[in-house]
């Protein structure tokens, strides 16, 4: 997730029925809030108790790059940190084709085998 990302993550977190999916939303989402975020997350990535990423189309096609929504999977911060709980939020117009399971099976294969996690919960919401 880089700061170019900003204007793409405040236009589909401003929609009432995204910020609705999950508590990391603000609705309404206020001007500015997505820099400062996307800093936040930097900072907790580089202290090891977030990884996080954009999810963006792949697809060849006119939307082929576009973004789409967040995953990210919070470490916990105890010692040894070998669980993590896996959150995403998907733009409203981007619902129903199969991203955030395409992302999550991607994201949870990286933190079993990059990270070294041995677990992986994502509780409801």
């Amino acid at each position: 997730m880089e700061l170019s990302d900003a204007s793409d993550i405040q236009n589909l977190a401003a929609h009432r029925d995204a910020a609705s999916t999950t508590e990391s939303i603000l609705h309404p989402y206020p001007d500015g809030y997505a820099e400062r975020r996307i800093g936040d997350c930097h900072a907790e990535s580089e202290a090891g108790a977030l990884a996080i990423f954009a999810i963006i189309l792949n697809e060849n096609g006119p939307e082929d790059g576009a973004f789409v929504g967040i995953i990210e999977l919070l470490i916990d911060s105890g010692p040894p940190s070998q669980l993590a709980q896996l959150s995403y939020w998907i733009g409203k117009p981007y619902w129903n084709h199969g991203y955030a399971t395409g992302a999550a099976k991607a994201v949870v294969k990286h933190g079993f085998t990059d990270l070294g996690l041995e677990r992986v919960r994502s509780p409801i919401f």
